[in-house]
Formats: C-alpha cells, structure tokens, sequence
C-alpha cells in the first residue's frame, strides 16, 4: 500500500513538472516575418582595381518603404584556375571573403566594390545583405568573374 502511493505521488509530481516546464502555451504557429532580404541579378566586373559587384535588393514581403536600413553585406568567395575550372553545374565551394560595412544599397539597387583580389583566374561570388540589427539575408546567386 504504502509503495503504491509513493509511485501515485511520483507520477503526480512527474506530471505537474512536465505541464509547468513545457514552455509557451500557444498555438504551434511560426512568428510572423518580413521575410529576408536577398540580391538578384548579381553581377561582378573588374573595375579601378577592384571587382564592382551589382545587383538588385529584392524583398519579397516587403514594401520599398519598409526595407530596413542596411549597414553593408558579407561577401562569400571561391577562385579556381584558368585551367581547372569547375565542370558546369558543379558546385561551388564558397567561404566567407569579407563583411564589408558600408553603404551597399541605394534606389538603382545594390551596389558594392571589393578589394583584395588579385590574380588571374575565374572568381565566383556571392553576397548577403547585413541589417542594421547584424541581421545576415540569405545568399544570392553566383556571379562569375574571369581575369585574364
């Protein structure tokens, strides 16, 4: 008898500190978002001995008014040599190549030059948008650079 109320005890407690520690009571909703910003249409050339990389801002649920101020981007970068290119539709090994803090987006879109690269070869790029909470957006597509 006693043994039986010590396990209904226990399995009483057990449940009481499972209904407490489960977390927010609510509806099992995801928050609401303004959704990511991203760059579409980036390019890259070689300009004033740097690579101009351009683009559009695209914020899909948001209005234009409504895009937050951007402090700059991250940039993510591959190189490979003129005679071991990557085969097409070969994926591309990227790593983080520079955060650059600085005015990147304006009315004609984004815009952003990057110093540092140096060589002949084919360069690949991506870019991230960076908001003013440091807040990363997602990856844009690759653009591809060629330097002879």
């Amino acid at each position: 008898m006693r043994r039986e109320r010590v396990l209904l005890l226990l399995a009483l407690g057990t449940i009481i500190i499972a209904l407490l520690a489960c977390g927010k009571k609510g509806p099992p909703l995801l928050p609401e978002s303004d959704g990511p910003l991203k760059v579409k249409n980036l390019t890259a050339e070689w300009g004033n001995g740097s690579v101009i990389l351009k683009g559009q801002v695209f914020a899909p649920l948001r209005k234009e008014k409504d895009i937050p101020e951007i402090m700059g981007c991250r940039v993510y970068y591959a190189w490979y040599a003129a005679e071991n290119p990557p085969c097409e539709g070969c994926p591309i090994q990227y790593k983080v190549f520079r955060e650059i803090k600085a005015k990147v987006h304006s009315k004609d879109g984004f815009y952003c030059e990057v110093e540092g690269v140096k060589g002949k070869g084919i360069h690949f790029f991506k870019v991230s948008m960076v908001d003013a909470n440091g807040r990363v957006g997602l990856p844009s597509q690759g653009a591809k650079l060629v330097l002879d």
